[in-house]
């Protein structure tokens, strides 16, 4: 994860290069803002590279931050950035070895 303290109401996204592994496997895209924390899944099947962008307006609540269940990624949230985090996992089948590549993490 990183670390921040930024204001991100003039963006609209969270962009970032991605290549995945082509595996079933997936990640998460998780941004806390405002003291709540809010995800949005990607996953690992294509092997090209390519953008992946998470619209703000997309992003939820992680579900397991219950006292932020209706909380919306909004302007007075986006003002409040303090940490983005990815991670990448294996979901409910079994784990299976590869290797992705990140890059060009960026809020657009």
């Amino acid at each position: 994860g990183k670390s921040i303290d930024a204001d991100w109401t003039a963006f609209t996204s969270l962009a970032l290069w991605l290549r995945g592994d082509g595996s079933a496997n997936g990640g998460v895209l998780q941004i806390v803002a405002g003291g709540a924390y809010f995800e949005d899944g990607i996953t690992l099947g294509d092997t090209t590279g390519q953008t992946v962008k998470a619209a703000f307006t997309d992003v939820q609540p992680a579900p397991w931050d219950t006292s932020h269940a209706d909380a919306v990624l909004d302007a007075t949230h986006l003002a409040k950035v303090t940490t983005f985090n990815l991670y990448l996992g294996h979901g409910s089948g079994a784990a299976t070895k590869g290797v992705v590549y990140v890059d060009d993490i960026r809020a657009e």
